[in-house]
């Protein structure tokens, strides 16, 4: 398992999907652009809401997609765009476990 995957697997993150979730609706669809292992994911449909995620790695497809039960699609930020665009989901989140979280609540 690579290093980036066993460092933010297991990071309690509660306290950002608290403020992720607060003004959206249960039922909502949430995109997660660049799932990496998937974490943030499977933490959201844990909480029952819809998921779709992607990354653009394929070994990270391949392990979100078993970590997570999900058809995980292999794709870049760029090739969703017109999919964001036409307001299907409720939420997008980008997070960088070591850098920052970009999310938009639409």
């Amino acid at each position: 398992m690579p290093w980036f995957n066993i460092c933010s697997i297991n990071v309690d993150m509660s306290n950002i999907y608290q403020h992720f979730t607060n003004d959206l609706p249960t039922d909502s669809l949430i995109l997660d652009a660049g799932c990496g292992s998937g974490r943030d994911s499977k933490a959201f449909l844990d909480m029952g809401y819809q998921v779709e995620a992607f990354d653009a790695s394929s070994e990270m497809v391949k392990r979100a997609s078993k970590y997570t039960d999900l058809d995980v699609k292999y794709a870049v930020f760029e090739m969703l765009l017109p999919l964001i665009s036409m307001m299907l989901y409720g939420a997008v989140l980008r997070c960088y476990t070591y850098q920052k979280m970009i999310y938009l609540v639409l």
